[in-house]
């Protein structure tokens, strides 16, 4: 009997030896995407998102151009084949680049089985969310590329080399699509402002933070004002232009949509767009009930949010780091300007969640006292009510299954 107690203790170490191990925590979330993404079936591109692989850059800088342009020098006919091919690679990069982060977040955290608790159960909301990794690995926006670059800029900023290529990313990321600067950009500017405030206010990190902002801020500015000089009179014949070079059939309600809705921003002002995406979404009162729905979702997730940040403000005394959770607070901000210009709410509110979770799971992950604090007294919260918790685990199936 007490032979067979050694063996299970034994077994025990080995095992916790194992999933604690740093090779474990990086090979296990590629292993989990990757087999997943395995499973799926990545479609072609098609509707509005197919436009973005024909652009280039002939008539100018066009946003959202920068795909379609790199194809244009390999390929002069795009076809469904070509941009499921593209599309699936872009699926990997993301499977890749979120299971480094995930690699290095669990690593950092493998000597406290608190925090790898805390980590896993936010870090796998984030997974399960149907606006979240699991929607993007699959989806046929740019936004997955987008969000691939993010993270591979998060994984290197803190590296002692790599750090170096944070501008290039934030740049090429704005280059690909401006809706970073709603999204994702907010996570990844606001850690480098971090790193900048861990490392002693270096130079090196400050010359990167203003590097990194400037190139997005310049080229986020140049996209809309660049669109109204491409030499096109009427919306039939961008689209006729940039569509010559499909290999497929473009069926009616497609060129219909293209020509009277989707590529209107290119001739109009900036106040008649407003306008016009103001009608058209709130139209019939769909897109109210829409919004009210999405931001319902997301209620409880902003709620414990905040309580962490306004908590870390509180004990945390530099001010500098103060000023950096009023950032992390003040966040889901930055996609007002984005709400009123698209009828893509669920994008932009999904994308705040999960830059939220992101910034709780970073901090965690750096051991931050103050976040740190916070985070346990919302689970000791949890811990002694048990309807809310019972309450929470409803709302979480809630949101994955809906």
């Amino acid at each position: 009997m007490i032979c067979l107690n050694n063996k299970i203790q034994r077994a025990e170490s080995v095992f916790e030896r194992v999933i604690y191990s740093k090779a474990f925590c990086y090979a296990l979330p590629l292993a989990v995407l990757g087999i997943w993404l395995l499973t799926q079936t990545v479609p072609s591109v098609g509707g509005y998102n197919l436009i973005q692989y024909l652009y280039t850059y002939d008539h100018g800088y066009v946003s959202r151009g920068f795909v379609g342009e790199v194809i244009s020098w390999f390929a002069n006919t795009v076809t469904d084949e070509l941009t499921q091919k593209i599309n699936t690679g872009f699926s990997w990069f993301l499977a890749v680049t979120a299971a480094l982060c995930i690699g290095k977040t669990f690593a950092a955290v493998r000597d406290d089985k608190q925090k790898y608790c805390q980590v896993f159960l936010v870090l796998a909301f984030m997974c399960a969310l149907p606006f979240s990794l699991s929607q993007h690995l699959v989806d046929v926006k740019l936004d997955k590329l987008v969000w691939a670059i993010t993270l591979l800029a998060i994984f290197l900023s803190d590296k002692k080399f790599g750090i170096w290529l944070c501008p290039v990313l934030c740049a090429l990321a704005t280059v690909i699509n401006p809706v970073f600067v709603f999204t994702s950009m907010v996570l990844v500017a606001i850690i480098m402002l971090q790193e900048f405030r861990s490392n002693g206010y270096s130079k090196k990190n400050l010359a990167i933070c203003i590097i990194s902002y400037a190139a997005i801020i310049v080229i986020a500015l140049i996209a809309p004002i660049s669109q109204q000089y491409l030499g096109f009179e009427t919306p039939k014949e961008l689209v006729d232009f940039y569509f010559a070079r499909y290999g497929g059939t473009v069926d009616e309600e497609l060129y219909y949509n293209l020509v009277n809705e989707w590529v209107l921003d290119f001739f109009m002002p900036v106040k008649e767009i407003f306008g016009y995406v103001f009608d058209m979404y709130f139209e019939g009162g769909g897109g109210i009930r829409g919004l009210a729905f999405i931001v319902i979702e997301a209620l409880p997730v902003f709620a414990v949010t905040e309580y962490i940040w306004g908590r870390a403000i509180k004990s945390e005394n530099d001010k500098f780091q103060k000023f950096i959770f009023f950032l992390c607070a003040i966040a889901p901000i930055v996609i007002i300007p984005a709400v009123i210009i698209s009828w893509d709410v669920s994008k932009y509110v999904g994308s705040t969640v999960l830059v939220q979770l992101g910034l709780l799971v970073y901090y965690i992950t750096k051991k931050n006292e103050s976040v740190c604090g916070a985070v346990n007294k919302v689970a000791e919260f949890f811990k002694n009510n048990i309807f809310v918790s019972g309450a929470a685990i409803l709302y979480a199936l809630f949101i994955i299954i809906n």
